[in-house]
């Protein structure tokens, strides 16, 4: 799977005048295998790729700045069945951020239990990451 965006904004404040332009690649692979009836293992992979710049003209000064960042992604997470009623999650996604140039691990479990076919009760650990918004990664 993919996509693609483009935004482009020209905006006029008081005289001044504010170019942004926003470019995004997302590819994504998902697989899934099974083994048995009470076992699935979900993977997969995800690359974005995002281009961020920002250009501010007016009649005494201009800017220009701007950021790449490349984010790469790995998830996997079993399903363990245990009855029709009860299943347990384990899952780890790794991701690496290019623009921070760091790489995060973050483990995951759950835990589901299944009343009726319309009621069931979750419970969820986990360690998440989101990368900072776009305008404090041009400012800092």
């Amino acid at each position: 799977m993919g996509s693609f965006t483009f935004d482009k904004d020209n905006i006029l404040i008081n005289g001044n005048r504010v170019y942004k332009t926003l470019r995004v690649n997302h590819l994504k692979a998902q697989f899934s295998n099974r083994f048995g009836k009470k076992i699935k293992l979900n993977y997969g992979i995800e690359y974005n790729n995002k281009n961020y710049s920002l250009e501010y003209i007016s009649s005494i000064d201009s800017i220009f700045q701007n950021f790449d960042n490349n984010t790469v992604t790995f998830h996997a997470e079993g399903e363990f069945y245990t009855s029709n009623k009860i299943v347990y999650r384990a899952g780890l996604r790794t991701e690496y951020a290019s623009h921070l140039n760091k790489f995060y691990i973050a483990p995951r479990l759950s835990m589901a239990y299944k009343f009726s076919n319309t009621a069931q009760i979750s419970f969820a650990y986990g360690m998440f990451y989101q990368n900072p918004i776009d305008d404090y990664i041009l400012y800092s």
